[in-house]
């Protein structure tokens, strides 16, 4: 049976992976990092159906974008936003039915891939998995990256429409951003029931809630990501993992016997996962802090990693050599070549990274021996200034004014001020000044006057309460008939 599923997640600079190795993980690729020099490698994958980077329809004859169509080198454009807090990209990722073939598959992936380039203008890298060995069989899904800025012929441009938020949306013209959520799980809705039609399939998805399609349903409970690698890696299940099953099997229960019983399993649900979140701040507050400096800690990490090596170095290097054994007999020197040429960029970047850090530190040093230079010229002024006002020497001091001299300069000064203004002239002054004043205002011009005022100020208000609204971007999958983390695979956390 067709589930639907659709989750988008953000990509950033100060929150999440290198958006450079999402990209060679998802299209299994190998590609070099230029802003730090790490090369991401995962060509061994091979789930990968079908890899493609779609840009905005307006560009498909137009030769200044095939940079845009290099993944390498795009996404190395994308990561070279110099802003620590820069939002680099967002990631759509849907299910697929497993009854269409992989050719619908992936033209279904492309078709949604193309209206999201066209809306946005920006560049989609989507890529189309199936399951893994040893996996649900139905598990067939894509990614698809969208570039957070807009694509243009000079490089990347403004912030695409839906990385706008409420107050820059206004200011170029666009209705809120939550138009656009709806938008997406719609499209990908309609798109797939499409798909499915043409196939002569009589299964559809429907991107509402069990509550908006009016079904008494209990939502498919959601295991957090961290538990369910958890449980998938040791093949043991969890405590944590087992409460949550637990919670979900007694609202199932409680859902069949009326809305009254499901009321008291919620409240009392709700009431245990307050109690162990107090229990379980007590606990860590009752705990001493034990945290280590700075230089403790990365000896610490560094003793790790060499008992590490110790134990698995023989066994992962035996590891290494086979899998580079695989790649020269299926790539031979072709393989060799392109291997050559990225050791040779890493190198000639590391030498140019260790110049460019050589320098800063000796401009570093020469400011901080200038800074210490004038400090020490400061204080030796300072205590030369102290040791002559000591001596009694204050021949570089003005010599004070007495009383007697006060008074004469005030004299001198009072002599060459204007005489003053007597009563009359003032008089004659304000007269003649209020002939050129404008006539008064009446009291209805006067109402009139407010009553506008006040509408404007009640307009602006209005708005600005409207632009100042903020809400966050995440996208989470509405409770009701959606397909959880459990049935997906999130590759790895990237």
């Amino acid at each position: 049976m067709a589930k639907y599923f659709l989750l988008m997640k953000v990509f950033s600079r100060n929150n999440g992976p290198s958006v450079v190795r999402a990209a060679a993980y998802r299209a299994g690729e190998r590609i070099l990092e230029s802003r730090t020099g790490r090369t991401h490698d995962y060509v061994d994958r091979h789930d990968v159906v079908e890899k493609e980077i779609r840009l905005p329809s307006e560009f498909t004859n137009n030769g200044g974008v095939d940079w845009a169509r290099d993944r390498s080198r795009l996404w190395s454009v994308v990561d070279s936003n110099p802003r620590r807090d820069a939002r680099l990209a967002n990631e759509v990722l849907v299910i697929l039915p497993p009854e269409l073939n992989a050719v619908q598959r992936t033209e279904l992936v492309r078709n949604y891939s193309q209206e999201l380039a066209d809306r946005y203008r920006s560049a989609v890298d989507f890529a189309v998995h199936e399951p893994r060995d040893n996996a649900d069989p139905r598990n067939h899904h894509a990614h698809m990256l969208m570039t957070a800025r807009e694509v243009t012929p000079e490089g990347m441009g403004r912030r695409t429409a839906l990385n706008g938020g409420d107050q820059w949306r206004t200011v170029h013209g666009l209705e809120s951003w939550r138009e656009e959520l709806p938008w997406l799980r719609e499209r990908w809705a309609h798109l797939t029931n499409e798909a499915l039609q043409c196939a002569g399939l009589e299964a559809r998805v429907d991107h509402r809630s069990f509550e908006a399609q009016g079904l008494d349903v209990e939502p498919t409970a959601t295991i957090p990501r961290k538990i369910y690698y958890a449980e998938r890696r040791t093949g043991v299940r969890t405590r944590a993992g087992d409460e949550i099953r637990e919670f979900h099997r007694e609202r199932v229960e409680a859902r069949v016997q009326g809305q009254e019983a499901l009321e008291l399993v919620l409240r009392r649900q709700r009431e245990q996962t307050r109690t162990r979140l107090a229990e379980y701040a007590k606990q860590q507050a009752d705990q001493p802090k034990k945290r280590l400096s700075p230089e403790a800690e990365r000896e610490r990490r560094i003793q790790r990693q060499r008992e590490w090596r110790s134990a698995n170095g023989e066994t992962y290097n035996q590891k290494r050599r086979e899998q580079y054994r695989e790649k020269v007999e299926a790539g031979g020197a072709e393989y060799e070549r392109q291997r050559e040429a990225l050791r040779r960029r890493e190198r000639e970047l590391y030498r140019a990274n260790i110049e460019a850090n050589r320098a800063k530190k000796r401009e570093n040093y020469a400011n901080r021996t200038r800074r210490l230079e004038k400090a020490v010229a400061n204080i030796a002024e300072q205590r030369e200034g102290a040791a002559k006002v000591a001596s009694g020497s204050r021949g570089q001091f003005p010599q004070l004014t007495t009383a007697e001299q006060a008074a004469r300069n005030w004299l001198e000064y009072r002599k060459q001020l204007p005489p003053p203004v007597t009563a009359e002239e003032a008089a004659r002054n304000w007269l003649a000044y209020r002939k050129q004043l404008p006539p008064p205002v009446t009291a209805e011009e006067a109402a009139r006057n407010w009553l506008a005022y006040r509408e404007k100020q009640q307009a602006e208000a209005a708005l600005q309460q409207n632009v100042k609204q903020t809400v966050s971007h995440e996208i989470e999958v509405e409770k009701g008939g959606k397909v959880t983390s459990r049935d997906l695979d999130y590759d790895a956390g990237l």
